[in-house]
């Protein structure tokens, strides 16, 4: 969880706007931050992880998130920053792990790390779209391009 916090504030995120329906029908959903590199736990083995790794690791990033929107709850230009890392009230840990379940167990998505997961697992939860094809294959991309630099930039010119 040392880790989490730093890199989820680190300069390597890249900002990912997710699409929304019409204002009046849903909320539009916060920005959605991605992780890059590589050393970050993937779908692949979110999938095969025992059930006490899934609770701490659900349990940690929402613990991270809070501590995050601590931090910026103070800074009125962070709104919305704090937003993207504010966990939504009544969810539970296994809200969470059901929706990474459900996210990971496509074959597409193995390479995707749970840290990128986690966000639209999220979006979804609070009632946001799926994510979309342009979407998947930008986390696709990320998942591929490892601790690549140049893969990464590829990626993200798109």
């Amino acid at each position: 969880m040392k880790k989490l916090i730093p890199v989820i504030c680190s300069i390597a995120l890249v900002v990912v706007f997710t699409e929304s329906g019409s204002p009046q029908q849903q909320k539009s959903p916060p920005r959605v931050f991605t992780v890059t590199g590589s050393g970050w736990e993937t779908c692949g083995q979110w999938k095969n992880a025992q059930i006490e790794f899934k609770i701490g690791y659900v349990i940690g990033h929402v613990e991270a998130n809070t501590q995050v929107t601590g931090i910026l709850h103070d800074i009125p230009e962070a709104d919305a920053i704090r937003e993207s890392f504010d966990p939504p009230p009544g969810l539970q840990t296994g809200d969470y792990m059901k929706a990474l379940d459900s996210f990971c167990s496509d074959p597409y998505n193995t390479k995707i790390s749970v840290a990128n997961a986690m966000g639209f697992a999220k979006g979804t939860l609070i009632g946001g779209p799926p994510p979309d094809d342009k979407i998947l294959a930008h986390l696709r991309c990320l998942g591929a391009a490892g601790a690549d630099a140049d893969r990464i930039r590829d990626c993200n010119k798109n």
